[in-house]
């Protein structure tokens, strides 16, 4: 277990049997009092029910900076809440999923980098839009 100040983190990488460990963790956790379980790659997360979120975090950045657009790139469960803003936003989500709030996705974490060196080149007019891709 890790304690993160206001939310517990119950780590399940190590266990042999991961299946029942997981379902352990949230039936203990589902008798909790205003807790949000939020899975996530071999944890599961419980946090507060209404505590800030990457979503929130996202929309005080973006107000902080003063950004028009926000592209938002995640990998797990814990990213759906920025996914899910009501902003203009770009939500891409590296591995597809199907209940996922994002229209577009990466296959894998390397193809990041091809997307922000594809995007920092069209800012720079060096390629025209339609001429290059991910793959």
């Amino acid at each position: 277990m890790e304690s993160k100040g206001y939310s517990l983190a119950v780590h399940y990488r190590q266990s042999t049997r991961k299946n029942e460990v997981r379902q352990r963790i949230v039936t203990a956790a589902r008798k909790l009092t205003n807790v949000r379980i939020i899975r996530g790659k071999q944890v599961i997360n419980l946090v507060p029910v209404g505590a800030h979120n990457k979503g929130t975090a996202l929309a005080a950045e973006r107000n902080r900076l003063g950004c028009e657009w926000v592209l938002y790139v995640g990998d797990d469960e814990n990213d759906e809440d920025a996914f899910a803003m009501d902003v203009n936003l770009v939500a891409v989500r590296v591995g597809f999923n199907a209940s996922s709030r994002t229209c577009y996705y990466l296959r894998q974490q390397p193809e990041i980098d091809r997307l922000l060196h594809l995007l920092v080149k069209l800012r720079e007019g060096v390629i025209s839009k339609g001429r290059e891709t991910m793959s």
